[in-house]
């Protein structure tokens, strides 16, 4: 049952992937438009093993409460990373391919962008996952945008 979770989620965030590398095409034409019909896809990568994440975990359960509130077009995922597991004690959430993920933005990011707690935000940008300056400042980015695709889930 486990593994049938896992690869909806995969598919659903490949799905997601390709709309937000449809969007960041446009991106450069529609900076600075207003009203646009963008969403915001997150991605978290943290830990239960990262003694800096409780903070990133809690900014993105308020962010997640406050768009449910407010009809925001926000998606919220987080990625518990397996390399902290290391340490003597497994985060029952990690999994390799959440890591592989992580890496895989590091190849777009550069080679110093592994870290915990990381957020990921359309894909555009990453900062520590703490930081709800820049969390903001690229949530309202990624608003303004037009949308390129639709997300029927």
């Amino acid at each position: 049952m486990k593994t049938i979770s896992i690869l909806l989620g995969f598919s659903i965030v490949m799905s997601i992937i390709g709309c937000i590398q449809a969007q960041q095409q446009q991106a450069t034409k529609q900076v600075g438009k207003l009203g646009g019909n963008g969403f915001v896809f997150i991605e978290l990568f943290t830990s239960e093993g990262c003694s800096s994440c409780p903070p990133a975990d809690k900014l993105v359960n308020q962010l997640a409460l406050d768009a449910t509130k407010n009809n925001q077009k926000l998606f919220i995922l987080n990625f518990h990373v397996d390399y902290w597991n290391y340490l003597g004690w497994k985060d029952p959430f990690s999994s390799k391919q959440f890591t592989e993920r992580q890496y895989w933005y590091a190849n777009k990011f550069g080679p110093n962008s592994v870290y915990t707690p990381q957020m990921v935000v359309n894909g555009t940008t990453a900062f520590v996952g703490s930081n709800q300056q820049k969390l903001n400042e690229a949530i309202q980015q990624q608003v303004m945008l037009d949308a390129t695709c639709r997300l029927q889930l």
